[in-house]
């Protein structure tokens, strides 16, 4: 328990302006108290422009499992839970630092783009692999502070290099429970469960709650044949907890259940789940994203955990448009962005669909809206056609078809 009372005490008021973590909030509007006020931008930065097409060579890294730049943020929490560089448990060390002092080997060897996975934001004092972020916008110590992430961005911009970044979208960390099951696998319950913090440590932006709301309504479902869930399933959609989690029960892992369990659940016991589907809740996820571009330059996101995301939250990430009018500030607004040739390849059990959008006029786009359908039919026609069922409410394509079948042949 100690070591829990002192990481409350680093994190305190952290997604909100607070001087003690000024160099590592990406939020500095000091006057913010509701999180789709936070806002913060690169002073006086010149946007580097991200590429029209994004087929070039990428390499992914974890950043805590590749260079230690910087050994004096290795125990940034202070604790004994957090870095042995001989396990496999704990963090290993690496930084943003440190990637940056290999930027040449990365160079040498022909690559064009760099995925960074997991978040980049704070995460268990242990919690190396990055998806489990507390916070969405409050930097993870471990890895170094602003100005460290800047330098790294704006070294690799200066080597004609682009970077993208894990957006975990409604995946948090682990600080809630379900009353009364606080050990044991939860089953799944349309009821849902009362929530209740596993410590005094708590989320600060997005709140939990156990009354229920007779008026919820959910979002639009599909099965696994690509259909709308039958009227047997959405019977059971009447009212919900008015939570900004969801609250169901737990999900052992994606392809355990049917796909309507896996959005509304609770990742392997570890893994709280952001009701998404919920506009206000949206909305902030959108505006911490935001923020993410803004402040640090990169150059889009990979959007993990595409099959629990519901369909019309995942189709709003493929229209924010960032625009950037003289020195104002940028803005998310929905506008339509453009759609780059398909990808596709399709191995023995998944389909992967990149869909590359440009979404700014000016200077900043947006990478990478991911959408991973897995256990497809088998054969071509098969796949191209519980593909587009599946997709149709995702992307608005009159020519998605054809595109898909016209790049089969290139595999």
């Amino acid at each position: 328990m100690a070591f829990l009372l002192l990481m409350q005490i680093v994190i305190s008021n952290a997604l909100r302006y607070d001087p003690d973590q000024v160099g590592y909030n990406l939020n500095e509007n000091e006057s913010a108290v509701d999180p789709k006020d936070y806002w913060g931008e690169w002073a006086n930065h010149t946007y580097h422009s991200s590429p029209a097409n994004w087929r070039f060579p990428f390499y992914a890294l974890s950043i805590d499992r590749y260079v230690d730049g910087d050994p004096s943020n290795n125990e940034a929490n202070g604790t004994v839970f957090e870095h042995d560089w001989m396990s496999n448990q704990f963090r290993s060390g690496g930084d943003v630092r440190g990637l940056q002092n290999d930027l040449d080997y990365i160079q040498g060897m022909g690559i064009k783009g760099l995925y960074l996975t997991g978040s980049p934001f704070i995460n268990m004092p242990w919690g190396s692999d990055g998806y489990g972020p507390l916070d969405f916008t409050l930097l993870d110590r471990h890895h170094g502070d602003i100005d460290d992430w800047r330098n790294l961005i704006s070294e690799i911009h200066r080597r004609d290099m682009y970077v993208i970044l894990d957006n975990t979208m409604a995946t948090m960390g682990d600080l809630l429970a379900f009353q009364g099951y606080e050990n044991v696998t939860v089953p799944f319950n349309w009821q849902e469960y009362s929530s209740v913090y596993k410590s005094d440590r708590i989320y600060h932006d997005f709140q939990p709650g156990n009354n229920w709301n007779s008026s919820c309504e959910y979002p639009r479902m599909w099965g696994e044949d690509g259909f709308p869930l039958p009227a047997n399933i959405t019977v059971n959609m009447d009212g919900c907890r008015a939570s900004e989690f969801d609250q169901y029960g737990d999900l052992q892992g994606i392809g355990s259940f049917p796909s309507y369990r896996t959005q509304l659940c609770k990742f392997a016991s570890v893994q709280d789940r952001l009701r998404e589907w919920e506009s206000g809740v949206l909305e902030k996820i959108k505006v911490m994203s935001c923020i993410q571009i803004a402040m640090l330059d990169i150059d889009g996101f990979r959007m993990d955990k595409g099959l629990q995301t519901t369909v019309d939250a995942s189709k709003s990430f493929d229209t924010p448009k960032f625009d950037k009018k003289d020195d104002e500030p940028c803005n998310c607004v929905a506008q339509r962005s453009n759609l780059a040739q398909p990808f596709l390849t399709a191995p023995q059990h998944y389909i992967f669909v990149e869909v590359l959008a440009n979404v700014c006029v000016t200077s900043i786009q947006w990478q990478n809206l991911r959408i991973i359908s897995a256990n497809a039919p088998e054969g071509t026609e098969s796949r191209i056609l519980w593909l587009s069922a599946r997709l149709s409410a995702i992307l608005d394509l009159p020519q998605f078809i054809s595109d898909v079948a016209s790049n089969q042949t290139k595999r």
